[in-house]
């Protein structure tokens, strides 16, 4: 609203589920509409588990508050798992689309510490996101507050990885962004939802559809 755009997704708090985002405009999302941004430090699971067992982060933020935001990653030229983490920034900003620096991760890692989100109100920065494929302009940070699917529920949203490739063979850490497209046709007052794959720890009922393997490639190059 600040930048004059006419807000699409609305972030809604229910006693039921929480934090929920919901459609609300007029007319239908189509599938393969890109809405959302994720924006993530993209981080080896080896790598960020020697960064809790030498206290660069701490492995009760870790468990405490990360995980509830943490997803695995798999891509098809690596043997390793990755986890992107929607890290926002404390005193200077240290994100941007690609390798990151020794002091960009410093940064990254002190956000971590201090729980530090993105902020899911912001609207993806054009000058950040230098690919024309990305009509940045008007899609917020908002991705990392879709819940998941209950009972029979499916998904009507997925995201998939941009950027990793910028990275260089020998990537550890990363930036990049999650781009959240519609796979199934949304409506007005629908909630946005995708499944978090198998590795997220639930306390909660969630789809059967969640529960499946999921093999897929996040690694997209061609958004």
């Amino acid at each position: 609203m600040r930048l004059g755009i006419e807000p699409q997704l609305t972030v809604i708090s229910t006693p039921e589920r929480g934090r929920i985002v919901q459609y609300n405009e007029r007319g239908s999302l189509n599938v393969g509409s890109l809405i959302a941004l994720y924006r993530c430090l993209l981080v080896r699971k080896d790598r960020y588990e020697s960064w809790m067992a030498k206290g660069t982060v701490s492995a009760l933020v870790d468990v405490s508050f990360w995980r509830n935001y943490t997803i695995v990653l798999e891509f098809s030229d690596s043997d390793h798992e990755w986890l992107g983490l929607p890290v926002g920034d404390g005193g200077d900003a240290w994100w941007k689309l690609g390798s990151l620096s020794r002091s960009d991760t410093s940064r990254a890692q002190l956000a971590l510490n201090q729980q530090i989100l993105v902020d899911w109100q912001a609207h993806a920065d054009p000058s950040l996101v230098s690919d024309r494929r990305l009509p940045s302009a008007n899609l917020q940070m908002m991705a990392h507050l879709f819940n998941e699917p209950e009972g029979d529920a499916l998904p009507n949203v997925d995201v998939r990885a941009h950027g990793a490739y910028h990275c260089g063979a020998k990537r550890t850490t990363c930036g990049i962004m999650l781009a959240t497209r519609v796979v199934r046709t949304i409506r007005t007052g629908d909630e946005l939802v995708w499944c978090y794959g198998k590795y997220y720890t639930r306390h909660y009922e969630v789809s059967t559809a969640c529960m499946a393997e999921r093999t897929a490639d996040y690694w997209d190059r061609e958004l």
